[in-house]
């Protein structure tokens, strides 16, 4: 996924969040409708801010453990869209754009997910190490993933390497057996 697809996809998130928010503005107001109407907003609006924050991972197991929750509340969002039809609440016509644009990002959201872990299975010590980096431009606003095997890129410097590690004790602080 690149810098340009990284974006679209942010935008589409949370295009879809402000329809989900005008959608559940024209539902009538009754108990039923109110409690699907707040569970769909919050689900919907949690894909486009999770989704945000999974482009500010400081590693790719955060960046997937985040694509992980995103696929989550995408599911979910699609779950009380079809309660939303199915109960009589709004109509099935009204709402089928809305509900094939959930699984859409679902889709797409999972084909993420399989790919890193792809990626991740290509550096555990079973079968090797790969390429794989993180990298930081001076010019790209946020953290970036690239899941391509590939060298980082000589303009970027590397924020993570599979092949990097810290030297002892600056990830955690050493104990002392000073204790009688």
């Amino acid at each position: 996924m690149g810098l340009e697809q990284h974006q679209q996809l942010k935008l589409r998130t949370k295009a879809f969040a402000l329809r989900i928010i005008r959608m559940t503005q024209a539902l009538p107001r009754n108990r039923k409708a109110d409690v699907l109407a707040r569970q769909v907003l919050r689900s919907a609006t949690s894909i486009a801010a999770n989704y945000r924050a999974a482009g500010r991972g400081r590693s790719k197991a955060e960046f997937t453990a985040k694509l992980g929750i995103v696929i989550e509340e995408a599911d979910e969002t699609v779950l009380w869209l079809e309660l939303l039809a199915e109960s009589g609440t709004a109509k099935a016509a009204r709402l089928s754009d809305l509900h094939d644009e959930g699984n859409q990002l679902l889709a797409i959201l999972h084909s993420f997910v399989e790919n890193a872990q792809a990626i991740n299975n290509l550096d555990s010590p079973q079968t090797g190490s790969s390429d794989f980096s993180m990298t930081r431009c001076a010019d790209d606003p946020i953290w970036f993933t690239s899941f391509a095997a590939v060298p980082a890129s000589p303009s970027c410097s590397p924020a993570f390497s599979a092949r990097e590690q810290r030297p002892a004790g600056q990830h955690r602080r050493e104990r002392s057996d000073s204790t009688p």
